[in-house]
């Protein structure tokens, strides 16, 4: 039993670690993206200003 329980705890602290470097990498994506949005709403266009609403509305 002490045996499948460290196996157990070794499984979990591994799919911790998996799951922070995964949330991080998802984080810089959102923000590298967040920060393209803003570019695009400052270029202007009707299009892309048509675009952003729509996927504005979507997520």
């Amino acid at each position: 039993i002490a045996a499948e329980f460290k196996q157990q705890k070794a499984t979990l602290a591994k799919q911790r670690e998996e799951y922070v470097k995964k949330s991080t990498t998802l984080q810089r994506e959102l923000e590298f993206l967040r920060h393209q949005c803003d570019q695009i709403e400052k270029e202007g266009g009707r299009e892309s200003n048509r675009i952003i609403k729509e996927n504005h509305k979507l997520q």
